[in-house]
């Protein structure tokens, strides 16, 4: 589960942002007199992970977990704040949703070292020419001919343990 810090109470939170249609978080009032920023400004920086943070109280935390505490109320805690669409800084509310860890994990893609381009297949060398091997959670599964029986026999293995975080196999 994710090491997340408790947010800020939800008063204080409601007195500085509020939410826009595209999922900004917007200032409403300027934090100190110091600010740059105006009422209406958006709030946050562009984090090198993809997800855009905001400095409360001197301690950062990530928009969309503040933007999900605004709309529903509760804080998300040890769950995760999953993005539908996977695009980290878009935090309009129909795209974020709550997860575990493991249903996050689920909603990623092949890792940019992967030998095919799709998540646990790979290129081996079989007898006398290359086939395409398929594992799923380290289990093998098995060898195929083209990339594209590999592509549904990994499909078929992991969309019954994945549900609505099933992400085809697709490249990234």
């Amino acid at each position: 589960m994710s090491k997340s810090k408790p947010l800020p109470p939800l008063k204080l939170l409601q007195e500085l942002f509020k939410i826009d249609s595209n999922g900004r978080l917007l200032c409403k009032q300027r934090v100190h007199p110091h600010s740059r920023l105006k009422p209406g400004d958006e709030v946050g920086t562009l984090h090198p992970s993809g997800y855009r943070k905001v400095i409360i109280n001197g301690r950062p935390y990530c928009v969309h977990r503040i933007i999900w505490f605004l709309v529903y109320g509760e804080d998300p805690g040890k769950m995760e704040v999953d993005h539908i669409n996977r695009i980290r800084d878009d935090n309009r509310t129909e795209n974020l949703r709550l997860a575990t860890s493991q249903q996050n994990k689920w909603n990623r893609g092949c890792l940019p070292e992967s030998q095919s381009g799709y998540r646990g297949i790979r290129k081996r060398f079989w007898g006398q020419s290359y086939r395409w091997e398929v594992r799923f959670r380290r289990k093998y599964i098995g060898t195929y001919k083209t990339l594209e029986e590999a592509i549904g026999a990994w499909e078929s293995v992991a969309k019954p343990h994945a549900g609505e975080f099933f992400v085809p196999a697709a490249k990234p």
